[in-house]
């Protein structure tokens, strides 16, 4: 009995293993699941490049080289207050990620910045950054040394 249950289990299984329906579905699953897993890279090759900012900055503290430095994510490039009427045309049209103009106030640093779209990330990134230039000056001024 266990025998014949071996025999016709045994030709049932090779049957549908050999069918075409399921071989066409076993390649289908493989090539799905390549796909799904090498996704990502596949992505990260299509992505765009760092977005442009363009920063003004009316504080000698604040300069390029440092926004560079500490803000990665974005490609920054220096303006002149004779360029703020075409870079700001420019950020409102989306062709560069944003206008920032810094100004240094008696107590703390100003922004004013102009954008088609409002990226949180980068004015949340820019502001923790000029939080921290602020609290440095404040301790310069004050004579406090980076150990106190």
């Amino acid at each position: 009995m266990m025998r014949n249950f071996y025999l016709v289990f045994k030709q049932s299984f090779r049957e549908r293993v050999t069918s075409k329906s399921y071989l066409t579905t076993t390649l289908a699953l493989i090539l799905i699941s390549i796909f799904a897993i090498s996704l990502p890279s596949i992505l990260e090759n299509f992505t765009d490049a760092k977005e442009e900012v363009v920063v003004i900055s009316n504080a000698p503290e604040i300069q390029l080289v440092e926004l560079e430095g500490q803000l990665a994510d974005w490609e920054w490039k220096e303006g002149t207050d004779s360029q703020v009427s075409s870079l700001k045309e420019d950020a409102q049209e989306g062709k560069i990620a944003g206008l920032y103009i810094i100004d240094k106030g008696e107590s703390n640093y100003s922004v004013t910045y102009f954008s088609k779209t409002n990226d949180v990330v980068l004015n949340s990134s820019l502001s923790q950054y000029l939080q921290a230039k602020n609290t440095q000056r404040i301790a310069d001024s004050n004579g406090i040394s980076a150990a106190d």
